[in-house]
Order: structure tokens, then C-alpha cells, then sequence
């Protein structure tokens, strides 16, 4: 791995929840890309979702591989508001603290909100982009079908 790629990677601009397109294969380690091993590439001219952001590994699109940034062309940005652990929402039932967001496996995630009230926890089982990132998409989803809404408390 070089400083050199990871310098580069993140000036790309490439962010989670990106549509970027495939422009062609990458090779092992070229430009310092850390991927020993590449798979053949089926996803050449597709259009596919930033999934996550490994930096020295590159970042893994909706098909579950890993991609340099040199290989990818955004074709639509997405400004995503992220949340992190520490952030604090307010209901009308009470102040939550967002506490952890576990990511073991794909199918296996959750989030941690506590009620700074009780200190009672409660988990959610939705998909969390990384160990202390969720997007407000996915967080939205804990509160379809409450009537009790989630609203970020700025700090200032």
C-alpha cells in the first residue's frame, strides 16, 4: 500500500451512496492500490451504489467487490447526511444517545440507541455502512411505522 493511493483515493471525492460506473479492470497493486489478488471484473460499463469506503482495499460497490478509485467515474453524488456514534436524537417520548453501530456480516447489523432518560437500550436490526457510520436512509427506517419521528440534536 502507498500514501500516495490513499492520498489520491480520498481526493477522488468518491463517497458511500455514490452511483459511480466501472470503467474497466483494475490490475494488483497498480498505482499502489493494496489488492494483491483481483477478481475478473463482470461489472465493466455497469452502474452500481459505493457501498463502503475500505481505503487501502479501495471501495465495495453493490456487487461485493472491491474497486480503486481509478477505476470508477461518479455518475450521480450523493449527499447523504451520516450519523455517528455519540450523535443524540431527540422524540417526543425522550432524548436517545446513538451509542454503536455493529456491522459483523451483511445480513448481520444493527444500531444502539439509548434513552438518556431511563438509560434503557434498544437495538435495531438495519444495515450500518460501517463500524461507526449509519446514513440517515437507513436510520430513517427505525422509526416507519412509529408515530414517535427521530430528529438529530445539532451541536453547536
Amino acid at each position: 500500500m502507498s500514501e500516495e493511493y490513499l492520498k489520491w483515493h480520498k481526493e477522488s471525492g468518491i463517497k458511500v451512496g455514490d452511483k459511480v460506473r466501472v470503467l474497466r479492470q483494475a490490475r494488483p497493486k497498480e498505482l499502489g492500490w493494496y489488492m494483491q489478488d483481483v477478481s475478473p471484473c463482470h461489472s465493466i460499463n455497469g452502474i452500481l451504489k459505493v457501498r463502503e469506503d475500505q481505503r487501502e482495499r479501495g471501495f465495495v460497490l453493490d456487487d461485493g467487490e472491491f474497486y480503486p478509485y481509478f477505476v470508477l467515474e461518479v455518475v450521480e453524488s450523493k449527499e447523504e447526511r451520516t450519523y455517528k456514534v455519540g450523535d443524540k436524537f431527540k422524540s417526543v417520548l425522550s432524548t436517545y444517545l446513538l451509542v454503536e453501530c455493529s456491522r459483523m456480516s451483511e445480513a448481520n447489523s444493527y444500531i444502539q440507541l439509548t434513552d438518556m432518560g431511563d438509560g434503557m437500550g434498544y437495538w435495531y436490526p438495519i444495515r450500518v455502512e460501517s463500524k461507526y457510520n449509519i446514513t440517515q436512509e437507513e436510520f430513517s427506517k427505525i422509526c416507519q411505522g412509529d408515530e414517535d419521528e427521530f430528529e438529530l440534536i445539532e451541536e453547536e
